[in-house]
């Protein structure tokens, strides 16, 4: 479908694991995409986190790290330069710094931590930082095993009615994406985003840079700050 439709963007996954969706979702990559993979690799991390010389078969993924596992698979398939794995917690990053690394994302896979905080940060994390037509796969939805990862889509899918909706449903996952699939336009008033008063009343007000919005919650504050009625010193 994104093919046909010409929808372009990175792939990207939190909750890597030993890389097997990664590599997958690599193999479908445009020449100038990228697929991002964001993981703790906490699994015996003491050992080294990549294999020396060639790799022509998966080492016994019980022997090595999680980081040199993953780093196996990309290498033996010739994806490695396509990927771009980060050792951290999403907590961690913000909108921002995922576009200035592989731009917007058209599938983001959200197998994170499965607590309630982690689930609505990844969640958010994935739906600010997606390509227009877009989706977001969201990994142990009504596992059992994990009752607040269920919770924490479902409060997410309810809080963003809006902005994104549930569209298939297969074993334990969840696919969602933006209700308009459509590239939106932006009209603003470039003078007053360059007014110095403003700019200082902006600053002193969010703690935050006067800019054109990126996402929802930046709109939502930069049009509070406009609106006389709630801040009539705009």
């Amino acid at each position: 479908f994104q093919k046909a439709q010409e929808i372009k963007g990175a792939m990207a996954e939190i909750g890597v694991y030993f890389g097997r969706s990664t590599a997958f979702m690599a193999q479908y990559l445009r020449a100038d995409e990228k697929v991002l993979g964001i993981d703790l690799f906490d699994i015996r991390e003491t050992l080294p986190a990549a294999l020396e010389g060639p790799i022509t078969a998966l080492p016994d993924p019980h022997a090595v790290s999680q980081e040199a596992y993953v780093n196996a698979v990309l290498r033996l398939h010739g994806l490695q330069d396509k990927a771009l794995m980060i050792k951290s917690n999403a907590f961690h990053w913000t909108p921002a710094q995922i576009e200035e690394r592989v731009g917007r994302v058209r599938f983001w896979s959200v197998d994170g931590g499965h607590d309630l905080e982690n689930v609505l940060n990844d969640a958010k994390l994935a739906l600010d930082t997606l390509a227009p037509g877009g989706v977001i796969a969201f990994d142990d939805f009504c596992n059992p095993q994990y009752p607040d990862c269920t919770i924490g889509i479902l409060d997410f899918l309810k809080a963003n009615a809006g902005a994104v909706s549930a569209f298939a449903l297969t074993k334990n996952k969840l696919y969602a994406c933006p209700i308009s699939p459509s590239a939106q336009v932006l009209f603003y008033r470039k003078d007053l985003f360059e007014s110095t008063a403003l700019k200082r009343l902006y600053q002193e007000t969010f703690k935050a840079k006067l800019a054109p919005p990126t996402t929802f919650d930046e709109y939502n504050r930069i049009a509070r700050f406009f609106t006389k009625s709630i801040n009539p010193q705009s």
